[in-house]
């Protein structure tokens, strides 16, 4: 089979009278509905429902082409048998999941105030948005939300918070906040892993046309300033030069935060970030002020040991109070206490 592209591409819209074609706007899953033709997109639907051998690769080919109006099809099955016919009302609703379209959530909407395919509208809902968010506005997807009944409330509670930080995302010194809470949970063991962090956040802002103040602050100066503070090469960013003057992965991230904090100065959610003077002393050499040698071991004054530096919580001793507590590494840094 050939298909004539330059009558396909005129019947589109997409090839100007000069022979000129548009690059933007174009949709391959028009394309792909003309040169399948109503029939076979129609049997592909009926096979899935059905239950017919090949099912599954039939539904899968429909997710690829994204067929608008596969998802009419499908749409039309479930309105033609919802009343007579629940189980194959059901698997045309579930059909959606697959064939995700713009129109699949108007669809999902609909269905979703039958009581009885309401359990199952929210499933295609819930993969509708994780899949494929971007289809989709705000508004259409927070009115759809909103029809969810209470006996679904604890499926939908993620949902609104996964729309939500879509279409409102925190920003990057917010991401930070978090971040510094639980680096491990974010996959952060070294400095070089908050830099490629950085580059992900950024590109997925940039490719969204957003635009964040604090990307284009730390973006603009954060380099600077850790060059000035450390008097490192001109040529190098944030990342190279904490780098260089780590002992270790696990220190490299300390720093950066620690730098963080002293760039952040007086900011609230960066304030309980200790950070190193000028000669960025080790980080258990600050704490003379929470620990006291005694015999060369080294204790805690008390139970309330100070929080440590991701925010993670106090130390303390089950039960009791006013308890020195020996260590031998410190909790920081993880270096070995003198």
């Amino acid at each position: 089979m050939k298909t004539d592209w330059e009558a396909l591409s005129r019947k589109l819209g997409v090839l100007r009278e000069d022979n000129s074609e548009l690059y933007q706007g174009i949709n391959s899953s028009q394309a792909l509905e003309e040169i399948l033709g109503d029939e076979w997109l129609q049997h592909t639907v009926d096979t899935f429902i059905e239950g017919s051998p090949g099912n599954e690769l039939a539904i899968k080919t429909l997710r690829y082409i994204s067929s608008t109006k596969a998802a009419e099809m499908a749409y039309k099955i479930y309105s033609d048998n919802k009343d007579t016919d629940q189980q194959k009302a059901s698997l045309a609703v579930w059909a959606l999941s697959d064939i995700r379209t713009e129109k699949s959530m108007d669809y999902v909407g609909d269905i979703i105030e039958r009581p009885e395919y309401e359990g199952i509208a929210v499933g295609v809902l819930r993969n509708l948005i994780f899949d494929h968010i971007h289809l989709f506005e705000e508004e259409k997807l927070q009115r759809v939300l909103n029809k969810v009944s209470e006996k679904y409330r604890e499926d939908v509670t993620p949902l609104k918070a996964f729309v939500q930080q879509h279409f409102q995302p925190c920003t990057w010194y917010q991401l930070l906040n978090k971040i510094v809470k639980r680096p491990a949970l974010y996959g952060i063991q070294k400095v070089e892993d908050i830099f490629h962090f950085y580059m992900g956040y950024s590109i997925s802002f940039s490719d969204r046309g957003i635009s964040d103040e604090d990307l284009n602050d730390f973006s603009t100066h954060f380099s600077e300033f850790i060059i000035k503070d450390y008097n490192a090469p001109s040529h190098c960013n944030w990342s190279t030069a904490i780098r260089l003057y780590s002992s270790s992965d696990s220190e490299s991230v300390a720093l950066f935060f620690e730098e963080l904090a002293k760039y952040r100065s007086g900011e609230s959610e960066f304030d309980r970030i200790q950070y190193r003077e000028e000669k960025k002393i080790f980080c258990c050499e600050q704490m003379k002020h929470s620990i006291k040698n005694d015999d060369e071991i080294v204790k805690y004054d008390n139970a309330a040991v100070l929080e440590n530096k991701y925010g993670t919580g106090t130390y303390s001793l089950r039960g009791k109070e006013k308890t020195s507590i020996e260590i031998n590494n410190c909790p920081w840094c993880g270096s070995k206490l003198k």
